[in-house]
């Protein structure tokens, strides 16, 4: 536990968490989403470094690497772009795409034809751009009241009791829990959506993994959590295709 007995250790990972969840739930860039996952995986391997044996460290390292990898390689299949989003406002009128050399911006690639596809230089940086305004005052609103809840149900002395678990670490483990859940209800997008239960899964980690130092638990939640990036990779690669297939270029 002795870095939780730094004050300030604490309160970064804290902030890194929520501003890692505030990211997920605002950010289009998948490139961002990607190295979001990596942080977040990074700050629960810290923690387990306090309350795990090293054996159990290892493990848990590999396998956070080898789900940020999956989700990674799938980001980099369909060109880093958020289908569903994109889709959306092609089929609003609102953005148009346009064959382009494809050295100028890859976004999406057609296998089977041989072509690559991109968005205008000024369609891309309307997609990039931050959510409209009302948009992003609802989702901070959310990131602020969860984060003020589950810090509140972790440091309760009833919770403490019940699970014999230092508050710092539950304040963490609640925290990615719940933006994980807001990150999971507010997307149609399958593979942010995917990052979400990722989230949420490494904050239960945190608890129970701690409760039940055993490999086979550690084997278990590894296993959910790549079944997890399996699913969200399988249902963003069906996503682009479809969105190949009926897009009118």
């Amino acid at each position: 536990m002795e870095l939780f007995e730094t004050t300030l250790f604490f309160w970064l990972a804290l902030a890194t968490i929520v501003a890692s969840g505030a990211a997920l739930l605002l950010l289009r860039d998948r490139r961002a989403q990607v190295a979001i996952i990596f942080i977040i995986f990074l700050v629960s391997i810290l923690v387990f470094i306090s309350t795990l044996p090293s054996y159990l460290v290892l493990a848990k390292a590999i396998t956070a690497i080898i789900v940020a990898l999956m989700f990674f390689a799938t980001a980099w299949q369909v060109h880093w772009i958020e289908t569903p989003e994109l889709s959306s406002a092609i089929e609003s009128g609102t953005m148009s795409i346009q064959a382009v050399n494809p050295d100028e911006l890859p976004v999406i690639e057609d296998a089977a034809g041989g072509q690559t596809f991109t968005m205008p230089d000024h369609a891309r940086q309307s997609w990039l751009a931050a959510p409209q305004l009302s948009t992003l005052i609802f989702r901070s609103l959310i990131v602020v009241f969860l984060t003020i809840v589950a810090i509140r149900v972790a440091r309760f002395d009833a919770t403490a009791s019940m699970l014999g678990l230092d508050a710092s670490i539950m304040s963490i483990s609640f925290v990615m829990i719940a933006l994980g859940i807001a990150v999971v209800g507010l997307t149609e997008a399958p593979f942010r959506a995917g990052l979400g239960m990722i989230m949420l899964l490494t904050g239960f980690d945190l608890v129970y993994a701690t409760l039940q130092p055993s490999l086979a638990v550690v084997a278990l939640l590894a296993v959910v959590n790549i079944s997890v990036a399996l699913g969200s990779g399988y249902l963003t690669l069906v996503r682009a295709e479809r969105f190949l297939e009926t897009a009118d270029f």
